[in-house]
């Protein structure tokens, strides 16, 4: 390349691309807030910056590629996987195996620990995306715990890096023999075909790009190629899908190489727009929603506009400031180490907000160390090719198998600990599927295993059910549904979904939800039931909510709220009410349970604490979180027809919210009840039932 083979400007792209993903794990990411509650909005879409380094990537790989076909040699294949050896594989592992000891002293054996161990052997076998696709997605709770999460953007990196050289090498050889004419002699006398980014070249490339993309908006559309299993995660964590990231960059590099430069005022226009494209990106796409969408467009061609506007511009002079650069020249270690630190800190102090932003900071040590004394030393070496890069690839992979097979095989035995038997008294729905956990599958209600037999004869024409609706919160009112509805001669029905609401034009954190909720209504159109049992955790769609003094209208009636969140939910609630109404069925409305806080002791025991603290939460304390929201659904359920309001808190908080009453547990997760917990309910939701059932009740 006629350009500088090192360009600041894009070294401080990557630590943007750094900054960006830092701050999104510290504050804004879903997992990060399921631990830590804490919120930082400036970072809430700053998961863009791994399409930031992708696109980077791809740039920079093709570029180093093409330099070795510019020196004659062709595609420098022995040179360019002995390099990659070196840079990667040494840092990973010095990562990957204190971080296992650590997990090992912080993290839960019976869950965390294990999880944590195969993670962290996938990703040094560059398979973490795998691994995590066929058993959790990126933003599901269950990853909040798992330090080696981040990896699976390696993973796919390096799977890439498997094709990218050799398809090129095809395109390269393609282009040298329809150039067969142009055959120039080389220095030495030989005869070599300078090799050029022809048409062809780029063509191949863009299609490539072309195709990834619309595979990857043919998965996040819910589509099911091949009958895969949750497309949405495989469009997030699959190369193929993130290839057109990458081609991206490798056909800015085609460009630069041809001599495609923007002149100074178009180079201004593009470094300046672009980069500020990439940081309103990592503050205003929804997190909640599936990625990569089309909105992933900004953030990749963001990143080539930066690239394109090539060094010496305003953008590139900001970019290649020495902390910028500094930053950029550390920003694989310190991917590396700061989820790691966010995840085992989190783990010993749950409740304190500015926790994981200490954590990450902190950090940069190990990151600053690794890059001093591991990573660039070795990585600079020219004697590290050949067997002794293959043996020095087989050594990082073995110390971890070794670290991880250690911590895998005394996890199982807990390392001594025992986990409470009341932890697992949970509600049988989500064990056959009458509960969905994923945010990103889809499936058919089960009939056949989650409709309980009606104890009497009743009407046979649907008027026997009870149909149990909602998130998390519904699988927990279940059980006390089942009993309740049971004694009333009703048999009992369950359909409900993580993260999902049964409300009319409720905000849905995820697209499947959208789906799952008119799935929800087909099957009340379809069974027609005597009423439904509908429960969610209001405060995690109303977190903006506010106090209740400022939620009451002037008349006590409909809340006045100016709480965008909480006016939402109202009016969805009271359009549900209203269907429902109109469909002749009555309503239960059951408010979701104390919730306890993130230091519940489920997933919190290790060696460090093998007895964790049970937490101290009152009945005030828990009126006041959900005071907004309780005063609107009060509103809107008083005004219904053939609708009860169920709140569980004077039932459950008298007036501690314990989680072990008479040695019995009544919470297995921080507001999720178990069989014992939902059986305190019972007797109220059955008074409820009565009345919404009664003859008359409903107006349809």
């Amino acid at each position: 390349m006629s350009a500088p083979h090192h360009r600041a400007d894009v070294q401080g792209l990557r630590a943007v691309a750094v900054l960006l993903v830092v701050a999104f794990h510290v504050g804004g990411s879903p997992v990060a807030q399921t631990r830590s509650g804490s919120t930082w909005a400036l970072a809430r879409s700053g998961f863009v910056g791994v399409d930031v380094f992708f696109v980077i990537s791809g740039f920079v790989i093709t570029a180093l590629l093409l330099r070795g076909v510019d020196r004659g040699e062709g595609i420098p294949f022995r040179d360019f996987y002995a390099r990659r050896a070196r840079r990667i594989m040494p840092a990973l592992a010095l990562m990957t195996v204190p971080v296992l000891v650590a997990c090992v002293v912080v993290l839960d054996p019976f869950g965390a620990q294990q999880f944590a161990a195969r993670t962290g052997l996938a990703a040094n076998a560059f398979v973490a995306n795998v691994y995590l696709y066929r058993h959790t997605g990126y933003f599901d709770a269950s990853a909040a715990s798992n330090p080696f999460l981040h990896t699976w953007s390696l993973s796919v990196e390096e799977q890439t890096y498997l094709v990218l050289p050799a398809a090129l090498a095809v395109t390269l050889w393609w282009d040298r023999r329809r150039r067969r004419s142009h055959h120039a002699p080389g220095a030495d006398g030989s005869q070599r075909t300078p090799v050029r980014a022809t048409a062809a070249t780029v063509a191949v490339t863009a299609a490539v790009a072309v195709a990834s993309f619309l595979l990857a908006m043919a998965l996040h559309g819910g589509r099911q190629p091949f009958g895969v299993e949750a497309p949405e995660r495989l469009a997030f964590l699959a190369a193929p899908t993130r290839w057109w990231e990458f081609a991206a960059g490798a056909l800015v590099a085609l460009a630069l190489r041809a001599g495609r430069r923007p002149g100074r005022t178009a180079s201004a226009v593009l470094g300046l727009g672009g980069l500020g494209v990439v940081v309103a990106s990592g503050m205003l796409i929804d997190p909640g929603g599936t990625w990569p969408s089309a909105w992933a467009l900004a953030p990749v061609l963001g990143t080539a506009a930066v690239i394109l506007a090539g060094p010496g511009g305003p953008t590139a002079r900001v970019l290649a400031v020495r902390p910028l650069t500094w930053l950029g020249d550390r920003s694989y270690a310190w991917y590396l180490w700061h989820w790691p630190a966010i995840v085992l800190a989190v783990a010993l102090w749950p409740t304190t907000p500015w926790v994981p932003a200490v954590a990450a900071v902190t950090s940069l040590l190990p990151a600053w160390a690794s890059y001093r004394w591991v990573e660039q030393p070795i990585r600079v070496a020219p004697g590290i090719v050949g067997r002794r890069a293959v043996l020095l690839a087989g050594g990082c992979v073995s110390v971890v198998v070794v670290t991880a097979g250690a911590v895998l095989l005394g996890s199982r035995g807990g390392w001594g600990l025992e986990e409470a038997d009341g932890w697992y008294d949970m509600p049988n729905g989500r064990n056959v599927g009458c509960h969905q956990f994923n945010r990103d599958a889809s499936g058919d209600w089960p009939a056949g295993v989650c409709t309980t037999p009606a104890p009497g004869d009743r009407d046979p024409g649907g008027r026997d059910t009870v149909l149990v609706l909602g998130d998390l919160q519904a699988d927990g009112v279940a059980p006390a549904t089942v009993r309740a509805a049971g004694s009333l001669g009703f048999r009992t029905a369950q359909w409900s979904r993580s993260g999902c609401p049964f409300l009319t034009r409720a905000p849905v954190h995820a697209d499947r939800c959208a789906e799952w909720q008119q799935q929800a209504w087909d099957l009340v159109e379809r069974l027609r039931p005597a009423a439904v049992v509908l429960s969610a955790d209001e405060a995690a769609y109303t977190t903006d909510a506010p106090p209740e003094e400022e939620l009451a209208g002037p008349d006590g009636g409909h809340p006045g709220s100016t709480s965008a969140a909480v006016r939402s939910w109202a009016a969805s609630l009271d359009a549900t009410l209203e269907r429902l109404r109109r469909l002749g069925v009555g309503a239960v409305v059951v408010g979701g349970a104390p919730d306890l806080g993130p230091s519940f002791p489920r997933d919190r025991q290790s060696l460090l604490r093998p007895d964790p603290p049970l937490p101290e939460v009152d009945l005030e304390a828990a009126r006041r979180r959900r005071a907004g929201v309780w005063a609107a659904q009060q509103a809107v359920v008083g005004r219904a027809d053939a609708a009860a309001l169920v709140d569980p808190l004077p039932l459950l908080c008298t007036p501690r919210c314990d989680a072990v009453v008479d040695g019995r547990w009544r919470f297995h997760e921080r507001n999720q009840l178990t069989n014992v917990g939902s059986d305190v309910l019972t007797a109220e939701i059955r008074r409820s039932l009565e009345q919404v059932t009664t003859p008359g009740a409903t107006g349809g």
